[in-house]
């Protein structure tokens, strides 16, 4: 039979380690309990903040886009911009931009008001609308691509040419997108306006090399023909 093993007497006296990390696990939580109290509750109050600022704002971004989207609809069934409901639409955009400022509602009203002054015919205020649009959401590639575009319309109903096609030529500078067709039109338009043929050809055939199946490519033949040039 094998004998037991036996224990130095030494080893008998010494604790165990395990036994005496525990016991001052337990000693330095029982000196800082008030501490790590202090710190639990404040870890929870922050938890609850961040849970109800989330839930607040969520709420907040439903109760524009709700407003938004109503306004659209009364909008899309007032055919006269001169009307009394007309005006009322483009008050509730400006009341949504006020009111829910750095939400997407908010960026959805300043776009459709923009839209309201180029109906209008204000084109000045269409213009200031849209340049701080395009400062103030260097990030929304979509959005940017609308406001570019009625950025070169407003500056166009101005007379200012030169700027409306910059605009238009900031849409094909973005690459490929579903507005660039009319990109290349417009462009093509303000050349000719600005008295540069050669530049309005360009973009008419570039049109028509791109897109030759777009029904807007008979339009352009057109253009290209009264202008004299081979399609």
């Amino acid at each position: 039979m094998a004998k037991m093993k036996r224990i130095p007497k030494k080893k008998l006296k010494e604790p165990d380690e395990f036994i005496t990390t525990t016991a001052k696990v337990l000693l330095w939580i029982r000196e800082n309990l008030k501490v790590i109290l202090t710190g639990v509750i404040i870890g929870a109050l922050i938890a609850s903040s961040i849970v109800l600022w989330r839930l607040r704002t969520e709420k907040r971004e439903a109760d524009a886009l709700n407003s938004f989207h109503r306004t659209s609809e009364i909008l899309r069934s007032t055919e006269d911009p001169s009307s009394k409901g007309y005006q009322e639409a483009m008050d509730e955009f400006e009341r949504i931009q006020r009111e829910y400022p750095k939400t997407e509602a908010a960026q959805l009203a300043q776009l459709r008001l923009g839209q309201g002054f180029l109906e209008l015919k204000q084109y000045d205020r269409a213009v200031e609308l849209y340049r701080k649009f395009l400062e103030g959401n260097p990030g929304e590639r979509l959005y940017r691509l609308f406001a570019l575009q009625n950025l070169g319309y407003a500056y166009e109903g101005q007379g200012d040419y030169q700027r409306a096609l910059d605009s238009f030529q900031g849409l094909v500078n973005m690459g490929e997108s579903f507005l660039q067709p009319w990109a290349y039109i417009n462009s093509g338009r303000c050349y000719e306006k600005l008295g540069k043929k050669e530049e309005a050809l360009q973009n008419y055939r570039i049109f028509l090399e791109k897109y030759p199946d777009s029904i807007m490519a008979f339009m352009v033949k057109n253009r290209l023909s009264r202008l004299g040039a081979e399609k």
